[in-house]
């Protein structure tokens, strides 16, 4: 992947393209979407893709008062596009100058001299040019005059639509898990880790700590479940997180990031790189009477970590860093394995698995962590409260030009209400992932392939994944 800092860094010898535009913070699923039809159109017509993005952030210079937290760093946005489908990555440095650009004068510099753009796809609601002026209409209008073609997508996920905007909101609020389901992976914040005043060595708990950029979003106030990797060799390690300025002990304090590697006291990352992925929220932040009742909560807190990341595997759930945005049906089921041995280390004789995989489609990719989250569905909604246990049937075969993947089990089921509203993108009443690969597989795939969920209760639940053999943008 090329990052170009300027379009003075555009080769001269560019070829046609296909662009997509936006500030791309977070690069949701919104922005995926849009991304997975410019890939498509750039495959069909043998264009490069280039993501258009702006640094800094417009607000930052028009009205810097009201300038949004960044989800990203530059660089981690053009690792996103990336593993998006992008060829290159343009940042157009932004400043007053460039904001007086009227929309014909940003599509002549931009897109024409610079990309000799043949196709350009932008969200429905992108605007751009003085005043943002310009509109998708303008694109279309602009582009019968200078050969090449434009069209909006809709920033859909369900009744909600993805936004930075969203995100933002969600982690102001702690919900580090609506975030995620926006996002498609876990919220991460990246930086080097600093020495601090070792008190949580000191009780028993060291911690690596990672100052906050202020201009950085960052969860709410609050103790937190999730990982801890190493950016220099990519280890990762699960983690109990703490965000804040640690109010027990007196004294001014910069808000940082403390994470308490699970088990480990061994570890010197004192100038390390480091991303730190939220997985859940713990509980908020809270002032205590003594130490003790501080060590008792870390203590309860760590025990609740371990819980959340090991014993529901939501650690892999989220590591989509580590593993690319997509993988091989094959290595998938082997996620699959890894966390139906933790169950039946739990459950026993209680649970019983069935896989039935032809091998034809082992090698179809597909998206990361997208059969494991309805395995533990069927797990934790079918099978744990029920007295007897049940079966899980995996079963995935050739059919035409798709994989079709049934994940099913014999236990209570679900009120097919509660299951449209997860769909629908009520986090409140999620199932343990479902919405999230919904969203995950529309975004990617379009919306003819979402989940197709069947169940009642009393009857069980089947759950039925389609995924194209063959889809542009998508490898393994």
């Amino acid at each position: 992947m090329q990052l170009w800092r300027s379009w003075d860094d555009v080769p001269d010898d560019l070829g046609r393209t296909a662009a997509v535009i936006g500030n791309f913070d977070g690069v949701h699923l919104g922005h995926r979407r849009v991304l997975a039809r410019a890939r498509a159109v750039a495959d069909e017509r043998d264009l490069l893709l280039v993501a258009v993005t702006f640094d800094p952030h417009p607000m930052a210079v028009l009205r810097p008062e009201h300038a949004p937290t960044s989800l990203t760093s530059l660089e981690t946005r053009a690792e996103l596009l990336a593993g998006a489908g992008a060829d290159a990555v343009l940042a157009l440095p932004f400043d007053r100058e460039v904001a007086t650009w009227s929309p014909e004068e940003f599509v002549e510099r931009v897109l024409v001299d610079a990309l000799h753009a043949d196709a350009i796809v932008v969200g429905a609601n992108f605007r751009f040019g003085h005043r943002a002026g310009g509109d998708v209409r303008t694109l279309t209008e602009t582009g019968e005059k200078h050969g090449f073609t434009a069209e909006g997508i809709a920033l859909d996920g369900g009744p909600q639509v993805w936004s930075s905007t969203y995100v933002r909101t969600c982690l102001a609020a702690g919900d580090v898990s609506g975030a995620a389901q926006a996002l498609g992976r876990a919220y991460a914040v990246r930086g080097t880790v600093v020495r601090g005043d070792q008190r949580g060595r000191d009780l028993g708990y060291p911690t690596a700590n990672v100052p906050t950029d202020p201009m950085a979003a960052a969860p709410a106030d609050g103790v937190y479940a999730g990982r801890l990797t190493r950016l220099d060799t990519g280890e990762s390690y699960p983690a109990a997180i703490s965000v804040g300025t640690n109010p027990t002990f007196h004294g001014e304090r910069a808000r940082r990031v403390e994470s308490y590697v699970l088990d480990r006291t061994d570890l010197d990352l004192y100038g390390v790189e480091v991303e730190v992925s939220f997985v859940e929220r713990l509980r908020g932040m809270v002032t205590f009477d003594s130490v003790d009742e501080l060590v008792a909560q870390m203590a309860a807190d760590v025990d609740r970590a371990r819980e959340l990341l090991l014993e529901f595997a939501d650690f892999t759930r989220y590591s989509f860093r580590c593993h690319g945005e997509f993988t091989t049906l094959a290595e998938e089921l082997k996620s699959v394995e890894r966390y139906l041995l933790l169950e039946q280390a739990r459950f026993g004789e209680r649970l019983q698995v069935t896989l039935s995989i032809a091998p034809e489609v082992l090698p179809v990719a597909v998206p990361f962590l997208c059969i494991q989250p309805l395995v533990e569905n069927a797990v934790r909604h079918g099978l744990e409260t029920a007295e007897a246990g049940g079966h899980i049937r995996i079963t995935a075969r050739d059919q035409d030009h798709e994989c079709l993947i049934e994940v099913e089990d014999d236990g209570l089921g679900e009120d097919p209400d509660h299951v449209r509203r997860v769909l629908a993108g009520d986090r409140s009443v999620d199932s343990v992932g479902l919405g999230n690969v919904d969203g995950r597989l529309r975004a990617v795939y379009g919306d003819e392939y979402g989940l197709v969920v069947e169940t009642a209760p009393g009857a069980g639940t089947k759950v039925v994944v389609r995924v194209p053999k063959f889809a542009p943008g998508v490898h393994a």
